[in-house]
């Protein structure tokens, strides 16, 4: 990298009284800085991004990071997880990508809507897996909401007709469903 990428010792003072800057995504020489919707710092290389996301546009007038703090509107927690599938951790030896099997599902939501997004692909997929093999059962209205806005129809198909199981399906669906071609497509359907 170039020495016009790096931040100079004033410039991470700057951050570290601005931001709280991410445990896992702090690399000194990064040349992108994300900043969350909870003012988090995440420091990552644009590289990672370029390879393996289509939806994450670094800017190409990036010339220092105090210039091109690019804002996200989602919370640390979820880029956190989400940064997992695109970037190594900073100072990691030994990498995987994060498992989605065991996060909460407010949670789960948050990052499969981030991956959609973002188009990161390996996140996409696995969260699209959960809701193929799992969710669809436990958190029908929350699937069939993900897979409408995304265009996941199979899945919507898998999903809608488990809403019909639920307490008082037409109560619990219509006020669970956030787009309203959603609503009017199941009631037009059950």
């Amino acid at each position: 990298m170039s020495s016009s990428l790096k931040s100079t010792a004033s410039e991470e003072e700057q951050y570290a009284e601005s931001y709280d800057s991410s445990t896992l995504y702090c690399d000194p020489d990064a040349d992108i800085a994300f900043v969350s919707s909870d003012g988090v710092l995440f420091k990552l290389h644009s590289k990672f991004f370029e390879a393996v996301s289509a939806g994450f546009s670094i800017p190409n007038f990036t010339t220092a990071m105090s210039d091109d703090l690019v804002l996200l509107t989602e919370p640390a927690a979820v880029l956190e997880i989400l940064f997992q599938f695109v970037h190594p951790p900073f100072q990691c030896e030994h990498f995987h990508q994060p498992s989605a099997t065991d996060l909460e599902a407010d949670l789960f939501f948050k990052l499969a809507t981030a991956a959609e997004k973002y188009l990161v692909y390996s996140a996409m997929s696995i969260c699209s897996v959960r809701m193929h093999y799992e969710l669809y059962l436990t958190h029908p209205v929350q699937v069939l909401n993900h897979s409408e806005n995304h265009g996941y129809s199979e899945l919507s198909d898998r999903a809608a007709p488990i809403t019909m199981s639920l307490p008082d399906p037409l109560q619990s669906s219509l006020k669970g469903l956030t787009n309203p071609t959603v609503a009017v497509k199941w009631v037009g359907i059950y």
